[in-house]
């Protein structure tokens, strides 16, 4: 089975809500290391002949415009797509505070491919996208995004009797904008249920736990529904060597464990599945991804 690979390019200190973090007029005082990391995981794909999604933070592309060049020149067939611009959770932002950075992203990660792509694919920061926000599904559309990455499913229904977001595998939302016959296509994040969690395929619980217990959670997720997984990882997940943040206890733990072995676990997920970018793997679903 084709699986989708993505990753989210952000930096080190894009770690949603967490005290202490300096405004965003004040992040370039932070030392940069996207760049090295996601050339890493750029070396680790062409090696292997994989391509994959990268969902850019506009921040990143509009400061560092380098990195999204990287990414084109590394292999034509990486699909480029957009994580926001300032890694706000979308439902502490008002509709049009989250249409604002959403066009802003798109048009600055646009200009970083100098014109050679269009964005149509969307992951919120923090899969941040809930029920009571699913008006963001309007502003997507409105905005030109053909497919959404953002949603954690849960078991539970919204005041509408919605069950969309107990959906495992990818489907169509209705929207109520104009554009693309208010379509949008959701490839919810892929996860299989364990005792006292639920355990998503990438970040935190990719460095966490052993390999072998995501290896076999991928095929029994296949198993059980007949689709494909996505999975996700940030650059900094596979950097020991990045500043330590001030966090809790337990926070810090999610944030740093993990970080040496990552990149060795990285290399055997990549060779012990078949990847591609989301776009491709949702056309061999029978959805019409465009643009």
């Amino acid at each position: 089975m084709l699986d989708a690979l993505s990753f989210d390019i952000e930096d080190w200190f894009h770690i949603c809500e967490l005290d202490g973090l300096k405004p965003p007029e004040e992040w370039g005082d932070y030392e940069s290391r996207v760049l090295a990391n996601t050339k890493v995981i750029l070396k680790l794909l062409k090696e292997r002949d994989i391509q994959a999604t990268f969902f850019v933070l506009g921040w990143v592309a509009e400061k560092h415009p380098e990195v999204v060049e990287a990414i084109l020149r590394s292999d034509s067939g990486h699909e480029i797509a957009t994580h926001g611009h300032l890694h706000n959770l979308v439902h502490a932002q008002r509709r049009s505070e989250f249409r604002k950075e959403l066009e802003w992203s798109i048009k600055v990660i646009e200009a970083a491919t100098g014109g050679k792509r269009t964005i149509v694919g969307h992951r919120a920061p923090a899969f941040s996208i809930f029920p009571e926000t699913k008006w963001a599904f309007d502003v997507l559309v409105d905005c030109g995004i053909r497919y959404d990455a953002s949603i954690f499913p849960k078991e539970f229904k919204d005041d509408d009797g919605d069950s969309d977001y107990t959906t495992h595998t990818s489907y169509l939302i209705k929207t109520k904008s104009e554009r693309n016959n208010g379509t949008l296509i959701e490839f919810p994040i892929s996860h299989i249920n364990a005792p006292g969690m639920r355990i998503r395929f990438g970040g935190a619980y990719f460095r966490i736990l052993p390999y072998e217990i995501l290896r076999g959670g991928i095929v029994k997720f296949h198993k059980k529904f007949g689709h494909p997984v996505i999975f996700y990882l940030h650059p900094r997940d596979i950097d020991p060597k990045q500043p330590r943040l001030k966090m809790r206890m337990g926070r810090k733990f999610n944030c740093y464990t993990g970080l040496g072995s990552a990149k060795g676990n990285l290399k055997k997920l990549l060779d012990g599945f078949k990847w591609a970018p989301i776009s491709r793997v949702l056309k061999e679903k029978g959805f019409e991804v465009g643009p």
